[in-house]
């Protein structure tokens, strides 16, 4: 082994060894680390840490580590397409003008594609992620991935690349036509295909949208209802959005596509086994709960209670309450979100309160979910939820008892109390059957019952709050939080570093969020032709 002054872009920390050599040896196991690796002989607790593949490239200069070549190291294998994290997929070759109309950086770079290169907060590599730019993670994903066929006789999935990212994902009626002609060019897939077998296809595409909202805000050709795809699967970062304001449960407004939600980005995607939830101490953090959101959106009674009582427990660290999150701002010109520009110490602040809480509130704001949720589970904070609809958001990725089992759910009354009906959420009135306010769309009995139905319920969640006296005294979150039993906290914790992996964008090609997401549309697609047969 060779030994020099340096610290080169580390990877993986594998825990306190006695020797230098020991740490050579588990280097071979591990297919994300080089021949370097990092030991401190001055400070042996720090631990053996593994490099990049590139070795020691780049990092920091820093004294106190000894940076090592393990002699005996040998190059992984190529993994094959079998190995690979997704099923087999065909990705249609379209120009970069149908990806954010050919505006922003280049996709091909992972840096471009995924807000890096990465700073290391709190020992953690952090990524610039916005909020809505899953889809050009997704595709750098699949551009890289080694389960990409050209050959579509040996796809499951077929991912059609073009999307808008942004607050404002519209695209017009032009570009829909340009993409409608390039995928049914006569030498791509569907083109050669008619009747029931063209069907069969179409039900195996794919099309995504950046943005959790509704139809205006979206580029016209998802909601084309002709030709094949009127059959093409849609994915959005959450479907319940149009709850409030279109029919709830029907997704598909009668069409024949089917929605699937995706996570948002989280701020990590380096290795699954170095997700923060599953390398976390377990047991109680330094406070026991943060709220980290504005007062903005539908429960805004409900964010005023919680940031109101978090403000005064601070001072005796029971609650963690930072300066609240700027809102996404996107260049239209560069498509780059200016939020991270806007607001310098935004990932210090989200990492630091993550971290530092054992439980983090999510109360909804314009719709049931937040990106805060994907954070908490991330980096393993047990998430506090407050309506039943926000156990069901990611059904693809969790179902509703997976989802149970890294949350706390409260009800909104239980820190309400039953009196204030009049500042309740949409969520909370539609579960206790009450009218909905006059500027939102009115939800007749058989969309309720349909939306109460998807969550398990024959009639109102919340029916017997109205009437239950336990429910017309208000509840404090942190005495609620406080009675919850040193095991019930590990056993959500064990559960978050189990489940972690399944809400997470990785750069590499393991198994993740959208590994998930491909499995599931290709099973759906397998039941349905066997349903039809």
């Amino acid at each position: 082994m060779l030994a020099v002054k340096s610290v080169g872009r580390r990877v993986f920390n594998f825990g306190e060894v006695a020797s230098p050599a020991e740490c050579a040896a588990l280097l071979q196991d591990k297919p994300e680390c080089g021949p370097q690796f990092a030991f401190s002989r001055m400070y042996p607790s720090w631990g053996c840490r593994c490099c990049t593949l590139a070795g020691a490239d780049g990092g920091e200069h820093d004294t106190n580590w000894d940076l090592f070549t393990a002699t005996d190291w040998k190059p992984k294998p190529k993994k094959s397409a079998l190995q690979s994290s997704l099923p087999k997929f065909y990705m249609y070759d379209l120009d970069a003008s149908f990806r954010d109309e050919g505006r922003g950086c280049d996709l091909e770079n992972a840096d471009c594609a995924f807000g890096g290169p990465p700073s290391e907060i709190q020992g953690t590599p952090i990524w610039k992620s916005g909020q809505f730019e899953m889809p050009r993670m997704v595709y750098h994903r699949l551009l890289t991935s080694e389960s990409r066929t050209r050959d579509p006789l040996e796809a499951k999935v077929f991912f059609i690349p073009a999307f808008r990212t942004g607050l404002e994902a519209k695209c017009d009626e032009r570009q829909t036509e340009r993409l409608w002609k390039e995928v049914m060019r006569k030498d791509k897939p569907l083109a050669k295909l008619k009747g029931k077998a063209q069907d069969k296809l179409a039900r195996r595409h794919v099309i995504l949208q950046s943005r959790a909202g509704f139809g205006e805000e979206m580029c016209r050709y998802v909601w084309a209802d002709t030709g094949p795809q009127r059959l093409f699967n849609r994915v959005l970062l959450e479907i319940g959005d149009w709850c409030p304001y279109h029919k709830i449960g029907d997704f598909s407004f009668g069409r024949l596509w089917r929605w699937y939600s995706f996570p948002y980005p989280s701020f990590y995607h380096g290795p699954v086994s170095q997700i923060p939830a599953v390398i976390r101490p377990r047991g109680r953090a330094r406070y026991l709960w943060s709220y980290f959101a504005s007062g903005r959106g539908s429960a805004g009674r409900l964010r005023w209670v919680l940031k109101e009582e978090c403000e005064k427990k601070q001072a005796n660290r029971i609650c963690l309450c930072p300066r609240e999150p700027s809102g996404t701002n996107y260049d239209k010109a560069t498509m780059e979100d200016q939020s991270f520009k806007q607001d310098l110490d935004i990932l210090k602040r989200s990492v630091s309160t993550f971290k530092n809480s054992t439980f983090c509130v999510q109360p909804p704001g314009d719709t049931i979910s937040r990106k805060g949720i994907i954070d908490s589970i991330i980096f393993g904070c047990i998430p506090v939820v407050f309506v039943p609809q926000q156990l069901s958001i990611w059904e693809t990725h969790l179902s509703i008892e997976e989802f149970k089992s890294i949350v706390v759910y409260i009800p909104e009354f239980v820190i309400l109390g039953n009196k204030v009906r009049e500042h309740l959420s949409f969520w909370a009135r539609l579960n206790l059957g009450l009218p909905v306010d006059d500027h939102e769309d009115e939800v007749s009995e058989e969309q309720a019952k349909y939306a109460w139905h998807t969550l398990g319920y024959d009639d109102r969640p919340w029916k017997h709050i109205l009437s239950d006296a336990n429910y017309s005294k208000k509840h404090s979150l942190t005495e609620l939080l406080q009675a919850i039993p040193d095991s019930e906290i590990h056993r959500k914790q064990e559960s978050l570093a189990r489940l972690a992996s399944r809400v997470h964008i990785g750069v590499g090609d393991e198994r993740d969020a959208v590994s998930i997401l491909f499995e599931r549309i290709a099973s759906d697609a397998e039941n349905f032709e066997l349903a039809q047969k």
